[in-house]
């Protein structure tokens, strides 16, 4: 299942590899300097990818949350997601297979498959400084925000780690 919490906490996890030891200065960095000025700049509904070593890469997005009727749900199968809440909060639904049905199958190009929940849903809130790590079985809809929560503006950055780089095990 997901890890979350603050990144001062998570920093342990990424102490493994040269790898995540490069994530980790990766996620530092998008909280400072240019690339803070960089996210800051966005407007509701932009993006933009960043590519890091490894074979990994970083899409910065600003967006308004939406309610959770309106929630979109995914999988991917390729890359491990690391999101970060760089200002504001979202709400996480997350849950595993079982309590989804498929609404899209697997687009390798894409790394996405769409899932429709069937069952209640964990849910997860994270603000500034906090990460969700999200593994291929962890299907989850994100953005979400509850009565006068939805149309706040989230700006986050999701950094995708091929999945080569991560075991699935403590």
């Amino acid at each position: 299942m997901a890890i979350f919490g603050k990144i001062e906490d998570l920093k342990p996890l990424f102490s493994k590899t040269q790898e995540l030891e490069s994530l980790l200065v990766g996620v530092e960095s998008v909280f400072s300097g240019e690339r803070l000025s960089k996210l800051q700049a966005l407007n509701v509904g932009e993006n933009y990818k960043v590519e890091l070593n490894y074979g990994m890469f970083y899409i910065a997005h600003c967006y308004a949350l939406k309610s959770e009727e309106e929630g979109f749900f995914e999988s991917h199968q390729e890359y491990i997601d690391f999101q970060v809440v760089v200002e504001g909060f979202e709400n996480y639904l997350i849950g595993d297979r079982s309590k989804f049905a498929p609404l899209q199958s697997y687009d390798e190009s894409k790394d996405l498959e769409v899932h429709t929940p069937t069952q209640e849903l964990s849910r997860i809130r994270l603000e500034g400084r906090e990460m969700a790590v999200l593994f291929p079985y962890d299907i989850h809809g994100v953005g979400i925000g509850y009565g006068e929560e939805v149309g706040k503006i989230v700006r986050k950055v999701i950094f995708k780690v091929p999945n080569r780089y991560i075991k699935h095990r403590l």
